[in-house]
């Protein structure tokens, strides 16, 4: 008897103390590891295969080389040669927007390495 009180009087006072489960994150097949990225990157910097940023700076030609890139690679380097150092990542996170591509790398001689990702239509 006074063993089932103790026990009721227990569980009473450890329901106060749960915590709310915190709800588990939904899995995106956009998101890369480590590995993955490191395993892109290192791919891609044998590869030939590049779009050129002319002096006009973005535009729709250069999205549209983009995809027709990644109709065959996976990866594709963007380059960019008459740009200040400040201005590369302007243009990786303008062309991350207007392409949906991923940014794998941003290298110092004016390179962006961009990802089509893993659900690419």
């Amino acid at each position: 008897m006074k063993e089932k009180r103790k026990e009721a009087w227990l569980i009473e006072n450890l329901t106060k103390f749960e915590l709310p489960k915190a709800p588990t994150e939904a899995y995106d097949p956009e998101i890369l590891t480590d590995e993955e990225r490191h395993y892109l990157k290192r791919t891609d910097e044998k590869k030939k295969n590049y779009v050129q940023v002319g002096r006009r700076g973005i535009f729709g030609g250069v999205v549209l080389n983009m995809h027709l890139h990644w109709k065959k690679h996976e990866t594709v380097k963007v380059v960019s040669k008459p740009c200040e150092p400040w201005k590369i990542h302007e243009y990786a996170e303008v062309l991350a927007q207007l392409s949906k591509g991923i940014v794998i790398d941003i290298n110092p001689s004016n390179t962006i390495i961009f990802y089509r990702g893993k659900n690419y239509v």
